[in-house]
């Protein structure tokens, strides 16, 4: 191999280590990224200059290997790395035809090389990355002020902090953390005597006591569900551009439940991805399989059941990595992973796992010549709430009615359009008219009295009395729900760059070989790969869990990118305590959620002020190392809950079928595909149920919820985003749903007994925010309601005004 081929093989060194510290260099950070950026779009998986490929380690291997100073550790001079990289002839530096590196950049290298750019001890193997390595719990650090600390937690953020020269903030107002804690353990506001109570409770342990009070509310579960479902892709709909109704609901309710339970998170994992499969599983533990049902179902016409198959298991293998291992494993879908070591066939082995499944769609094969399609997938009957039952009754005997109307209605037209057998009939509609009277079905009579009956009046009225009566029996589906099955022995390949037609080598069901090993005694199917997944010897299952919780709690994760573990993702910024987070999670909280988020609530580092300092901004501005509490916008479920329950209208109803709350005139119309374009509003009590019980349809899922961020759930998201847009200010002023909950809320404030308008206006304020108004926000308030009422001469319009302005704050969509 000649000079100059092993001078571009160097440009590829960076993809061989992660976290080669050198002489105060990061090789991840500092090195590798250069060499990422000028070497890999020549001499990567897509472009193999020279015939030559290094995106892995075992290329760098070969291509070092050959007795050739490629690269002499401690000696830049002597480093032909260095020679081709500084070369002056355009045609022999690196990277060819492309802008040279800059000083800095090679000064980077250099430095990296005169450090000894060591390798692990095999000389060729990468050093193992920080998340793929057990986690070690780790002693506490000393520190100086430990007086400050209530938790372990807060000693490791402490002494980062004072390694910065920095201090942390002061604790928030009881009333402050009062609020805090309803948010974000019951996504509900405090009442005005509940944050009294707590603030005058002299008790040491008062704040403790209010944590384990929500903690056991029933509330927790159904805030905290939010997160999940996120991550499930559970909507209410296939997806898809017909996206029709789907009813899985029953799965929605067994994760509230389990939350609340308190469910051990490694049997939550198992009942999810292999409840089906257990021992004498239990109708609960099948219903929770419902996880990996949530997968988009394509029923437009002409879908091919196999294709449409495939891209399910595709769905359910990227799933289940984002989720339990936080590694973006669909990039091995189609080639190696270029970061993480994850081959193509590591990730075909872990398709084999799901492989197993019934084909869930088929044509629907009815002789007409339609290509249309119709789920066929498997379903299990669940208990049903008696009240829902009677609603669904009711309206199945309306059904029953229209359609024997309908037909008795269209049969004369029928035979008389069958005897006069007039050659310019459509080819569909001559069809219909030969089957036999006991053959026929209620969409023959349909198709039969929309050809012939266009503009008859009493045709159109049986034929709306039916619509309407299919369509609010979808809102009282059959208390039946969707869940896995291993019906089928499929074999499982390789498929060449994705594609389905190009199979490769043949495979079985296996986990990735640079995690631990697959025990012998597990059954290689959904229940071992499960139980792979939650034992103690996995390094990143607990760390994911934990740094998702901990994201939810102050913001952002230790590790920012929750959704990537892998070597593109960021390291944690306080490594130890993640460790300790998570060995503390499976060993002492035994899997247990609600402990571990006790014990992050309890801390210190949670009960800071939101305030920012000049020093912490300067320091670390994006509050990384914990000098402050973050502040966030409220998600949109949240916002919704918080607003009605301010007017007084949330009901505390909990599960049951999908929730139909006003919104706009024909948005299923005018955004949703080719299935249902009418939206039954619900009426009483439905119209406010929490928003974790909102239909959610995915191609046009609840506009307030799209206004303020949150997702379609056709594929899994683990962190919504959080923008801010004038969309926003409009849909708190002006959304119907809303502007109902500032009169209802308007109404309270009128009628609470306080003495006159500032007992009342200060009233108004703490139950928005949970704390005092001081005397600029009174006045404001005080003459906002003046100025309407004056001009309305209507003191209820004067309320209204200080409703809406309270219930549009910033601070009361936030939490602080």
């Amino acid at each position: 191999m000649n000079r100059r081929f092993q001078g571009v093989a160097l440009c590829f060194l960076g993809f061989l280590a992660y976290s080669l510290e050198a002489g105060g260099l990061e090789f991840e950070e500092d090195v590798k990224p250069i060499l990422k950026t000028h070497c890999l779009a020549c001499h990567g998986d897509e472009k193999k200059k020279g015939g030559l490929s290094f995106a892995h380690w075992i290329d760098y291997q070969e291509a070092l290997s050959r007795d050739v100073p490629l690269l002499v550790a401690g000696n830049p001079a002597e480093s032909l790395l260095i020679e081709r990289i500084l070369h002056s002839d355009p045609q022999e530096r690196m990277p060819k035809g492309r802008d040279p590196l800059s000083a800095a950049e090679i000064s980077t290298i250099e430095a990296w090389i005169e450090a000894g750019a060591k390798w692990d001890d095999d000389g060729w193997r990468p050093s193992p990355h920080w998340a793929f390595v057990d986690p070690i719990r780790a002693r506490l650090p000393e520190v100086e002020g430990a007086e400050w600390c209530r938790t372990e937690i807060d000693s490791f953020v402490l002494r980062r902090l004072q390694d910065l020269g920095l201090a942390p903030s002061p604790e928030a107002g009881r009333a402050q953390l009062v609020r805090r804690l309803y948010f974000d353990l019951i996504g509900l506001p405090p009442s005005v005597d509940e944050v009294d109570a707590v603030v005058n409770d002299l008790r040491g342990d008062a704040y403790e006591r209010l944590v384990d009070r929500l903690l056991a509310s029933p509330a927790f579960g159904e805030k905290w569900a939010r997160h999940w479902l996120d991550l499930a892709r559970y909507a209410d709909s296939e997806g898809y551009q017909r996206d029709e109704l789907r009813n899985v609901w029953p799965y929605r309710d067994w994760v509230i439940g389990a939350l609340n339970r308190d469910l051990p998170f490694d049997q939550f994992t198992i009942e999810q991805l292999a409840g089906d499969l257990l021992p004498e599983a239990r109708p609960d533990q099948i219903v929770a399989t419902g996880f990996h049902r949530n997968t988009p179902v394509n029923l437009e016409a002409g879908t091919n059941p196999d294709d449409d198959y495939h891209k399910q298991i595709v769905d359910r293998v990227n799933t289940t990595g984002t989720v339990w291992l936080g590694l973006t494993v669909g990039c091995a879908q189609c080639h190696d992973h270029k970061y993480d070591p994850l081959s193509s066939e590591e990730y075909y082995q872990l398709f084999a796992f799901f492989n197993r499944a019934p084909l869930e769609t088929k044509q629907k094969g009815d002789g007409m010549g339609s290509a249309g399609m119709v789920y066929i997938g498997p379903n299990l009957t669940v208990p049903m709430d008696t009240r829902i039952d009677r609603r669904r009754l009711t309206w199945v005997r309306e059904q029953k009615e229209a359609a024997e109307r309908l037909e008795a209605y269209v049969e004369p037209f029928w035979s008389k359009a069958e005897s006069e057998n007039r050659k310019d009939q459509d080819k569909q509609l001559r069809k219909r008219l030969i089957i036999s009277l006991k053959k026929r079905t209620i969409e023959d009579y349909r198709f039969v009295g929309n050809a012939l009956l266009e503009n008859d009046d009493t045709y159109q009225r049986w034929r709306a009395r039916l619509a309407h009566a299919e369509l609010m029996l979808a809102r009282y589906p059959v208390a039946e729900t969707r869940v896995m099955s291993d019906r089928v022995d499929r074999e499982s390949f390789v498929l060449r760059r994705g594609n389905r037609e190009s199979r490769g080598k043949r495979v079985s069901p296996a986990t990735p070989r640079f995690l631990h090993g697959f025990p012998e005694q597990y059954p290689k199917n959904r229940v071992g790969l499960a139980k792979w997944l939650v034992a103690r010897e996995n390094p990143l299952v607990a760390r994911v869990a934990v740094n998702r919780l901990w994201a939810e709690l102050f913001g952002r994760g230790l590790v920012r990118t929750i959704d990537d573990f892998g070597k593109t993702g960021e390291k944690p910024s306080h490594p130890e305590l993640l460790d300790w987070l998570a060995v503390t999670f499976v060993v002492d909280d035994e899997w247990s959620l609600k402990r571990t988020i006790r014990r992050m609530v309890l801390s210190a580092t949670y009960r800071q002020q939101t305030a920012e300092r000049s020093l912490g901004l300067k320091v670390d501005a994006d509050n990384r190392f914990l000098w402050r509490h973050s502040g966030h916008r409220f998600d949109a479920e949240l916002i919704r809950d918080q607003l009605l329950s301010l007017g007084g209208l949330l009901s505390d109803r909990m599960g049951g079928v999908p929730a139909y709350p006003w919104q706009p005139e024909g948005v299923w119309r005018s955004s949703a595909g080719a299935g249902p374009m009418s939206y039954p509003v619900a009426e009483g009590e439905d119209g406010y149920r929490r928003g974790i019980y909102t239909v959610w349809r995915r191609s046009a899922h609840y506009p307030s919820f799209s206004n303020f961020d949150a997702p379609d759930r056709s594929l899994c998201v683990v962190e919504r985003n959080r923008s801010n847009t004038p969309l926003q200010a409009l849909t708190l002023m002006n959304d119907a749903v809303y502007v109902e909950a500032a009169k209802a809320f308007a109404r309270r404030i009128e009628q609470h007994a306080s003495d006159g308008l500032r007992g009342k206006l200060g009233w108004a304020f703490r139950t928005a925010l949970a704390r005092e108004p001081n005397r600029e926000e009174l006045q404001v308030l005080e003459e906002a309601y003046l100025l309407e009422s004056r001009e309305s001469k209507s003191f209820e319009e004067g309320f209204f005004n200080v409703a809406t302005i309270l219930l549009n704050l910033h601070e009361t969509i936030c939490r602080n």
